[in-house]
């Protein structure tokens, strides 16, 4: 259920909440679930006794009911991955993966790596033509190594190199797991655990200690914004600056004192290299041939990276282009054009973007991943990823209007000043009563002060308040609306239902990106 519509804005806890009861032919419950772990889809594995009618039934779990608590049931003996391990590998290298569950047709599996260092790859297997599901596979630039017993204690803590990845299991309730590894002094320690955002139970927490068992950080929960569908951050992270050269340990257990065989984890020890991961939102657009759209592309920047991002699209289909394509230096996200060309097909296609940045001693190159802004609960705001960037290039739009911008395309203004930028107005067919402006989700220091432009164009004027402060950013879509009113010479005019004749268009004129200065 929550796997199809993820999140619901008006409603808590902001999904569909299934629960799955399972009953024999007498009647009586002999299996119940109501979530999986820490995911709220259900999923029941009973081992039938005997022969007999079962019913099952699937309910909200406070019995409410919506036309949108939609859901999907697979029912047999399917094959169902619970846990597998490790939960990663060392990029472009293969491993045997060792699989537990229901209905498998194997216990082990080769898996062979890709060489993207910040990506995630999926596990499934087969059986008899019936997939199941998948869990994913993390990849790492870092060497890994398994987690060597008995090390519950600080004494017993094994040693490691900085810079690596250990894969392990807090393998029964109140366990402990302690590292120990050698660092110098000013070093950036960066020590993370990942194990939720992999499927794993595991709720971790990290100590980090000196040699004379002196706690110096801890840390139970971090968020990870490049992981939409995780309400709960359940890995841990810690950065800290090493005070002296010598020897640390790290102690790494489960915040709730459980444990067990699906308790997996991932923890790398090693400073964090600069780099960025992408989301453009939405993940489906309409681009009008001769016109543009506007996508939000975030940069999830780690490591410090705050460098400028620049995108492009691979093999671009004809007449398809970015324009303003680049994520400025220090900023999280940036409005991009994609404009369509006269030569562009009315079609519907896939877009690949892909992002490059400068990290000092080599180029980074990642996939803008598609995504959706959802919100959850009336309030929480998450990227949830699509599998493609859909475009639908569609016949010219009635309307265009052309903005005269800076070369840049920023404006910079003073706290209480005016900003005026010229505008253009073409139309498809004849000339309409003009062009009606809004301006969606300004910031509280910036106001529309034109309401509309004239059929041909015009001045379009903002007013910055006085209470805005220098350094202040904001990038808002400015939005248009057109009055089609068809005539009585038109071939589809309706002499009849008259109001049928006018049709307001709203369409998106441009992204306008405003920095308030001195």
């Amino acid at each position: 259920a929550r796997s199809l519509i993820p999140y619901l804005a008006d409603t808590v806890p902001g999904w569909f909440q299934a629960v799955l009861t399972l009953y024999n032919a007498e009647g009586v419950e002999v299996a119940y679930d109501d979530d999986y772990r820490f995911d709220p889809d259900p999923v029941l594995i009973y081992t039938v006794p005997q022969n007999g009618d079962y019913t099952l039934s699937v309910r909200d779990s406070i019995y409410r009911g919506r036309e949108d608590f939609v859901y999907r049931i697979s029912i047999g003996e399917t094959p169902f991955i619970e846990q597998i391990f490790p939960l990663g590998g060392t990029i472009n290298s293969e491993l045997d993966v060792s699989l537990s569950g229901a209905n498998l047709p194997v216990k082990k599996m080769k898996m062979r790596t890709g060489d993207d260092a910040s990506g995630v790859q999926q596990v499934r297997v087969a059986n008899d033509g019936v997939f199941s599901n998948a869990r994913d596979f993390g990849i790492s630039s870092l060497p890994s190594s398994l987690e060597r017993e008995p090390n519950n204690l600080f004494t017993q803590a094994q040693a490691v190199t900085n810079s690596t990845v250990i894969d392990g299991r807090i393998a029964s309730p109140g366990d402990q797991d302690w590292f120990s590894f050698k660092g110098n002094k000013g070093d950036d320690a960066n020590v993370e655990v990942s194990a939720r955002r992999l499927g794993s139970p595991l709720d971790a927490k990290l100590v980090l200690l000196d040699a004379q068992r002196k706690e110096l950080a801890a840390s139970d929960d971090a968020e990870d914004k490049s992981y939409g569908l995780l309400t709960h951050h359940a890995d841990s992270r810690i950065n800290f600056k090493l005070p002296e050269t010598g020897t640390y340990f790290v102690r790494l257990t489960d915040l709730q004192g459980k444990g067990g065989p699906e308790y997996a984890y991932r923890l790398r020890i090693g400073e964090e290299q600069p780099d960025f991961q992408l989301r453009i939102v939405p993940s489906s657009l309409r681009v009008p041939r001769n016109g543009t759209a506007i996508a939000t592309v975030h940069a999830i920047r780690t490591g410090g990276f705050a460098g400028e991002i620049n995108l492009s699209v691979l093999n671009a289909p004809e007449g398809i282009e970015l324009q303003r394509a680049t994520i400025p230096a220090g900023v999280d996200s940036a409005r991009i054009v994609i404009a369509a060309g006269s030569r562009a097909q009315e079609q519907m296609t896939a877009l690949d973007i892909e992002g490059a940045a400068n990290l000092g001693w080599q180029t980074s190159r990642h996939r803008a991943v598609p995504a959706e802004d959802m919100m959850q609960a009336f309030i929480y705001r998450h990227l949830v990823t699509s599998q493609q960037l859909l475009v639908q290039i569609t016949e010219p739009a009635e309307a265009t209007v052309a903005l005269d911008l800076p070369r840049d395309g920023v404006f910079r203004a003073r706290p209480g000043s005016k900003i005026i930028l010229n505008s253009t107005v073409k139309w498809l067919s004849r000339p309409r009563k003009g062009v009606r402006l809004t301006l969606a989700e300004p910031p509280e220091w910036l106001a529309l002060k034109t309401s509309s432009l004239t059929a041909r164009g015009g001045e379009i004027m903002f007013e910055v308040s006085p209470n805005a402060e220098p350094g202040d950013k904001a990038t808002v879509l400015l939005n248009g609306t057109v009055r089609i009113e068809k005539l009585p010479e038109d071939p589809d005019y309706n002499p009849i239902e008259k109001f049928k004749n006018s049709q307001a268009i709203d369409f998106t004129i441009d992204a306008i990106s405003v920095e308030i200065i001195n």
